[in-house]
This record gives C-alpha cells, sequence and structure tokens, in this order.
C-alpha cells in the first residue's frame, strides 16, 4: 500500500494495529481506529443516530365539515408542513452524498486494518457503526479470556517491566479488559 492509500484525511493508518482473527487485541485496535476517525474528521461514521434523516412528506387531508375560515387555516398550516418538508428533503439530498462518500472511505480504511476472516463476517456492511457492531462481537471472550487474563495478571511483576507507570498501564489493561467480559470481574480501583 503506498503512503497516499494508507492515508485517511491526512491521517495515518499506520497507527491502527491490524485485528487479529480471535479479537484479543479489540480495544487496542478500536481505541486507535476511533482516534484516527475521530481527527480524521469521521468520528460520525461510528454512530447511527448521525445518519442523515429522510422526511417523510406530510400527510394530505382537508375536512369538510369545517368553515371557510377553518378551511383556510388548515390548508395554511398543511401549506407549511409541505415547506418544511420540501426544505427537510433539500437538506437530507444535500448531506447523504456526503454522509455516504464518508463511510465509504471509513469503511476502506477499517476493511485495510483486518484479515480475512474477519473480512468475511463484514463484507455486505456498508456502515462503520454495523462493521464495529459485527467485529466488537467476534472479540475474545468468556471462560477463556478470563484464564487468560487472570494468568497475564499474576505473571506481571514491577521488576519485569519498565517503570512503574509501565507496569500501571499493563493493570490497567487487564483491568479494561476484565471490565469488558463483565463489571463484576474486575478489580477495584483505588
Amino acid at each position: 500500500m503506498s503512503s497516499e492509500e494508507n492515508k485517511l484525511n491526512g491521517m495515518s493508518l499506520g497507527l491502527i494495529p491490524q485485528l487479529k482473527d480471535d479479537g484479543s487485541n479489540w480495544w487496542d485496535f478500536f481505541r486507535r481506529l476511533e482516534e484516527t476517525l475521530t481527527m480524521g474528521g469521521f468520528a460520525d461514521t461510528m454512530q447511527q443516530s448521525k445518519e442523515p434523516y429522510c422526511p417523510s412528506p406530510p400527510a394530505k387531508f382537508l375536512d369538510d365539515n369545517l368553515t371557510e375560515v377553518q378551511r383556510t387555516a388548515q390548508r395554511t398550516a398543511q401549506l407549511a408542513r409541505h415547506t418544511d418538508y420540501a426544505l427537510a428533503k433539500a437538506e437530507y439530498n444535500r448531506t447523504l452524498p456526503v454522509w455516504t462518500e464518508k463511510q465509504g472511505r471509513a469503511c476502506m480504511a477499517i476493511r485495510s486494518k483486518y484479515g480475512y476472516n474477519n473480512y468475511q463476517k463484514v463484507k455486505s456492511k456498508t456502515r462503520v457503526y454495523q462493521m464495529l457492531d459485527v467485529l466488537r462481537a467476534g472479540r475474545e471472550k468468556g471462560s477463556g479470556k478470563l484464564m487468560e487474563l487472570t494468568t497475564r495478571f499474576y505473571a506481571l511483576h514491577l521488576a519485569d517491566c519498565k517503570s512503574v507507570a509501565d507496569f500501571s498501564g499493563q493493570l490497567s489493561q487487564i483491568n479494561h479488559e476484565l471490565q469488558d467480559l463483565h463489571p463484576s470481574t474486575a478489580f477495584s480501583e483505588v
């Protein structure tokens, strides 16, 4: 991949680690992906709530049992609803291509950061938030993950770390992974 292809709005994708098929590096992958997308102006692609909303046309109805004044008021209100709809539809038509292009670029950035097995899981997804939901579900979890974290915890020694900050960082990483399994499995912070 050339230097230019490995960028998203000028942000290097090189800082995002390749997501392992077993999802064991999910948190590092997600954190760096989120940082890169946010700094590149693509943070809104990760949230379904930010997707442009296509407005529905207002219902047409007139009540024949109204006086002329009431019918005129009803027509005026209906005209206002149609005007609001036309403005909302124009805004939607303006923002949808931009949103779709951003989704496409962000999805391609994510696709460049995982292997074949994860590709098969998300190949039909066209939205970043859809891809992340599928990839998040595939991360390692359960009793195997708990045993791995327990082993890492007991194997961690201050003497083996570069500094106290490194030791603390590794403990925090284990704790966050424990919290991801279930909030009750994490140790309380002091």
